[in-house]
Parts: C-alpha cells; sequence; structure tokens
C-alpha cells in the first residue's frame, strides 16, 4: 500500500510526473521502500511494488529517495524494443552522469539497493522495517524550517533542468511511437508470452 504525510500542511498533488507542476509552491520530499514506485508530489510516500520501468523513472523526479535494503529496480526499456519515459532520458543522467545512465539504460540490468546508493539514485539504504519511519523522520527534520525558503531553494536547484525535461518529454515521446509495437516490440513481447528468450539478430 501507499502512505502520504503532509510537509507544512501542503496539499498533496497526485498528478504523476506532470511536467507542469508549479515548483514554486509544492515540495517533494519521496521516501521509497524495497521494491517501490511512487508519487511526485508535496508528500512523502512509501509503497511496496517492483521498481520497473515508469515506477523506477518517476523516482528520478524525486528530490530525496531512500531505498530498502530488498530493492530491486530495472530500466527495461531496451530489452522491450523501447524508449524511455517520464523525461527519464534526461533525469536520470542529470542525477548520476551520463556514463553511468547509459549503462543502466543500454543494458536493463537489475539494479539492488546498494547499488542505487553508489551510483546516486538513491540518498541511503535502510533496513526494509525501518524505511518509512526513517523517512517521516527525515521529513519532520526538513519539515522544521520555514516553508517559504524551501520552497525557494526547491526553485533554485530545479529551475535549471525545466527546459531539458520539457525536450526530453517529447523526445522520449516521439520515440516511444516509432518503437511501439515495431518488430523488436513484438519479438520482445513474443518471446516473453512464450517463456523463451527474445531473438533479435535477424529482425
Amino acid at each position: 500500500g501507499v502512505e502520504h504525510v503532509r510537509l507544512n500542511q501542503a496539499p498533496i498533488l497526485e498528478l504523476i510526473g506532470d511536467q507542469n507542476v508549479d515548483e514554486e509552491s509544492t515540495l517533494t520530499f519521496t521516501a521509497v521502500a524495497s521494491d517501490a514506485d511512487t508519487d511526485i508530489g508535496d508528500s512523502l510516500t512509501y509503497t511496496l511494488q517492483p521498481a520497473i520501468g515508469g515506477g523506477a523513472t518517476v523516482l528520478f523526479h524525486a528530490d530525496i529517495v531512500y531505498v530498502g535494503e530488498s530493492l530491486r529496480l530495472r530500466l527495461p526499456f531496451a530489452s522491450l524494443g523501447l524508449a524511455p519515459e517520464w523525461a527519464s532520458s534526461y533525469m536520470l543522467q542529470a542525477n548520476i552522469g551520463a556514463q553511468r545512465a547509459a549503462e543502466l539504460f543500454y543494458t536493463a540490468e537489475w539494479v539492488d539497493a546498494d547499488k542505487a546508493l553508489n551510483c546516486g539514485i538513491a540518498a541511503d539504504v535502510l533496513p526494509d522495517a525501518n524505511l518509512f519511519d526513517h523517512a517521516l523522520a527525515k521529513a519532520e527534520e526538513i519539515a522544521q524550517w520555514p516553508v517559504n525558503a524551501l520552497r525557494e531553494i526547491k526553485r533554485c536547484l530545479r529551475m535549471h533542468h525545466r527546459e531539458a525535461i520539457d525536450a526530453a518529454f517529447g523526445a522520449e515521446q516521439a520515440a516511444m511511437a516509432r518503437q511501439a509495437g515495431s518488430p523488436e516490440n513484438i519479438e520482445a513481447i513474443t518471446a516473453f508470452m512464450e517463456k523463451r528468450k527474445p531473438d533479435f539478430r535477424n529482425l
């Protein structure tokens, strides 16, 4: 399940990944449990669902991500014959660097908690049982400061990324339109349904 905690009594946003969110009036402090999918909004989010594809890429828009020790995260787009989404082609490399982002996208490998921490996807790794309490305590620590100062800090941190995020959304949508239903995508889906390894060599 998912739990939300309000910070400074601001409303929780329900629009996941909306690039038009007014970042001057919102704060995002997101905690991600072991296998995670999360909201973007003025909330601290705790969930126990696989972080695969969109469930992983939405994390890259969070201000702070904490993960549980059992985290398993994957960007499966190459293996599915598809393109990235949620502006992740920009946000991931902005967060962890171009080479590390390219490795995760190109290999479609599974990422555990230690790798998420070491490459910069996560701020910290906690025992699964302690994760939500830790994240809540951190949110309370942050919430002691003036909310307008926090908003201005966030605005300054994020303002440089807005145009690049919009461009990435557009490029990814066009790429996804080209790849969805392509021979590579059909082979990936067919192989999954037939429980076999896909063969992209002759496509």
